[in-house]
């Protein structure tokens, strides 16, 4: 079966060229209502959502090993703070947007990955060495 697209058909006044009034429809595009498609199709779309709630997991995990690193040596040193701040902001972004979609992929594994960078600022702060004072 093929996916078939259904327009809301949605009623305007037009005039024809006599000056009449007279209602026609418009075919609205915010209404669209779509059939689902073959097997092969919603095969597709749940390889896709795999797809995504695996990379969503690797990217995740991706700083953990670099938090596993600071926690058991117990130093950070040349850290990028920069970089893990504007790291940081995307993936706050990235869960926000995740909560308005109602995605729970995007929700965890951003807010997975927001945590764990989180724990690297804060262990990074907590191992980081003072230098010394110049005299």
């Amino acid at each position: 079966m093929k996916s078939i697209s259904v327009y809301n058909r949605q009623p305007f006044l037009k005039r024809n060229d006599n000056g009449m009034n007279f209602h026609s429809f418009k075919p609205s595009v915010n209404n669209i209502v779509t059939t689902t498609g073959s097997a092969n199709d919603r095969l597709m779309n749940e390889l896709t959502n795999y797809v995504g709630i695996g990379a969503g997991i690797f990217t995740g995990i991706s700083m953990l090993p670099q938090l596993i690193k600071i926690i058991r040596e117990k130093k950070a040193e040349n850290m990028s703070y920069f970089m893990l701040v504007i790291l940081m902001a995307g993936l706050a972004g990235w869960v926000w947007y995740g909560i308005r979609k109602q995605d729970l992929p995007i929700i965890f594994t951003n807010t997975f990955s927001f945590i764990i960078n989180f724990m690297i600022v804060i262990f990074s702060f907590k191992y980081k060495k003072s230098k010394p004072a110049q005299q």
